[in-house]
Formats: structure tokens, sequence, C-alpha cells
């Protein structure tokens, strides 16, 4: 009963991170909304985030955020709180530092209800030897990958997240703006003007989980292990890209389970392929043994490493844009083509203006972009 019980919890976590294709109607779905779902773990020097939700009904698309009290216990039994922040059901602790021979649990407290994952022992993760990329100019598109090894040859597993941002950019370069809101024109714009709408920024972040090993390989290397896969035509290799790789190293049990967890996303993927894997974590109700939890605490230290990509080293990612205008498109005025979808594209000096549309002269329309810029981005135009 245990068996199916869990089984039916993880495949509801996954048909919603997952999505479905086509309405779908376990039996049983009820008895698995409430679920505590533990995401997160314990790091030095870095900020420790943990999320906590609660499941609902399959056919709902989000997860309740729960409200806690959260702290760290070593085995000497002492607290440290982790403070709630802006966001309900996240808590953050800024800065943290590991004691030598010391092991680390989460405690949880809901009303009545405790929570406490297993006490775990630091893993130091060892530093990113490289990350790399390769452009497939058959395929269009670019592998980025990481390198990796443990000199003590005990490491032998590894999560990684990564956290990207690019740069946008226009076809064209327009110096004057038509303004909704003050129904006028934004002229003199430049590079350095952070009104311009010729540079923008997006960020992303890895949604999967990203594993590796060298369980079966004489040595703990990994070499060259691909994260992500940029296709033709997205735009992030529009102007600059930025990777950033975060490294976990794992114990073979925190491994386990998120092989599991990834096999039955994968699983998941088709409509509704075989039952998905029995998984367990390391967290328990101490008030109620027979309650599941879905989540796996770790204590483990990041190591991270970043990569820039500009678009002259893989040319050719990005489709060359049609900025023309249908023929018969008459536009009688800079707000009739606004509202057309069309930006001025240039003011000639007799007063003549083209336009174009919004995509080749205004970034901010361009997948999600916007005029954000990373504060660490390393050119200096806005």
């Amino acid at each position: 009963m245990k068996t199916l019980k869990y089984s039916i919890v993880v495949f509801l976590l996954l048909t919603l991170l997952k999505g479905c294709i086509e309405p779908y109607e376990p039996k049983n779905v009820q008895s698995t909304a409430g679920v505590l779902v533990v995401e997160g773990m314990l790091l030095e020097d870095a900020p420790t985030v943990i999320k906590l939700s609660r499941t609902i009904s399959l056919d709902q698309s989000k997860y309740l955020p729960v409200v806690a009290d959260v702290s760290v216990l070593n085995t000497q039994g002492d607290r440290l709180p982790i403070p709630s922040s802006d966001v309900e059901g996240t808590y953050i602790l800024d800065a943290f530092t590991f004691e030598p021979e010391e092991k680390y649990a989460l405690d949880i407290r809901i009303g009545s209800e405790h929570y406490q994952s297993s006490f775990e022992a630091p893993i130091y993760t060892p530093q990113i030897d490289s990350v790399g990329f390769i452009y497939k100019k058959e395929d269009l598109e670019v592998d980025i990958y990481v390198s990796t090894h443990d000199a003590e040859n005990k490491l032998h597993y590894y999560r990684w997240l990564f956290e990207e941002d690019w740069e946008v950019k226009t076809s064209f370069f327009a110096e004057v703006r038509w303004d909704p809101e003050k129904r006028d024109t934004i002229a003199g714009l430049t590079f350095s003007d952070p009104r311009n709408r010729f540079f923008c920024w997006a960020n992303g972040r890895s949604n999967a989980f990203l594993l590796g090993n060298s369980e079966r390989l004489s040595q703990a290397v990994i070499k060259d292990k691909v994260l992500h896969t940029i296709k033709y035509g997205d735009y992030h290799l529009s102007s600059l890209y930025s990777i950033l790789v975060k490294q976990y190293a794992l114990s073979d049990e925190a491994y386990n389970y998120f092989r599991n967890l990834q096999k039955n996303i994968d699983e998941a993927g088709s409509i509704f392929a075989p039952q998905p894997t029995e998984m367990e974590g390391n967290i328990r109700n101490l008030s109620n043994s027979s309650e599941p939890v879905i989540g796996y605490f770790s204590v483990v230290r990041e190591t991270r490493k970043r990569l820039y990509i500009s678009a002259t080293d893989a040319y050719g990612m990005i489709p060359h844009e049609n900025c023309d205008i249908p023929a018969d498109e008459k536009l009688t005025s800079m707000a009739d083509a606004y509202y057309k979808g069309y930006g001025i594209k240039e003011v000639e000096p007799r007063g003549r203006i083209t336009y174009a549309p919004f995509r080749c002269v205004d970034c901010t329309t361009i997948g999600g972009a916007s005029k954000k810029r990373p504060a660490f981005w390393p050119n200096d135009h806005y």
C-alpha cells in the first residue's frame, strides 16, 4: 500500500512539473493532495534557499506555498532558524559555515506536524575544471559542457544547475521611438541611453535534473558532460550570451533519488508511460511516519564557473529577419503604425519616415527580453 501511495504521489508531482498533453483523471488523485514538497540544500558560503509547498489536485497546475518554522540542526542539538523571505513558502539563509566532523539536518514544523531530514555530513564539491562549448554548424546548435574531477578519487556523483543571461539586439538601431503614453516621439536616442530599444536582456535557468557520474571509471573524472543545448533561432546568440554553471557533489543516495526522479519525468513525457519508480527522499514526518514527503536534503559546498559566448563565436545561429512591410499596408501616422505592430526605423532629413516590424526595431518585443541589464554584464552599453 505504501508503494502504491508513493507512486501515485510521485506521478502527480511529475505530471504537474511536466504538463499534460490531454486530460487525464487517474483514480484516487484526491488522496495525493496536500503532500509536502521540499526543495533545497544547505550550502556553505552561498545562500541556502529552501522552498516548501504542497501538491494539489491533478487538474490544477500549481503548488500551494507552505508557511512553517524552518531550521538547521546539528548533532549537538543546536538550532539555527532559516528566515522566511518576501516570497511565501521560500526560506533563505544568507551564509553558513560547516563545522569539522559535524552533520546537519533540516527541521520543519508546520502547526503540530514535525518534519525532519536525516543528518547529513557536508560534501566538499571539487572545483569545475572547465565550462566550454562546441558549435555544431551542421545541426545549427551549440552544446555547452562541463568537466570536473576529484583529485582524491572519492566523489563520483554530481548534479548541476545553471543560470543563463543573454543580450538581444535588433536588426536596426532606431534613434527615434514613438511613446504611446506621451503620444509623442522620443528622439536622439544613443547606445548609452537606457531608453533605446536596440539592446535588451533576457534570462533563464535550468529546469531539468542535470546529473553525471564516474562510477564505472577508474578515475573520478567527468569530461565534457553536455548540460545545455542552444537551438537555432532562439535569440540567445544574437549578441552576447552568459551561462553560470553551479556544481554539487552528491552522495550515492541523493544521486539515486534524483536519477529516479529524472527517469520518471522522462517516462511521463509520453501519454502516461509505465508506472513511475517508487521514490523516497531523506525527509520524514516525525509525527506520522506513514505520510509521504517529496524531497532530498543535501549538505554541500557549491562550486561555480561562468562562460561567455559571443554571436561571432557561433555565427549563423540567428535567422535573417524579414523587416519589410507589406506593400498594401497603409500607415497614416506614427501612432497608427505603433498600434498595427510597427516601430519607427528611420526619420530621414526631409521628414520621410520609414517603419519596420517591432521585432526589427524594439528589443522588448523579442522573447521576453527587457531593458533590465544584469549587474555583472561585461560591456557598457544600455
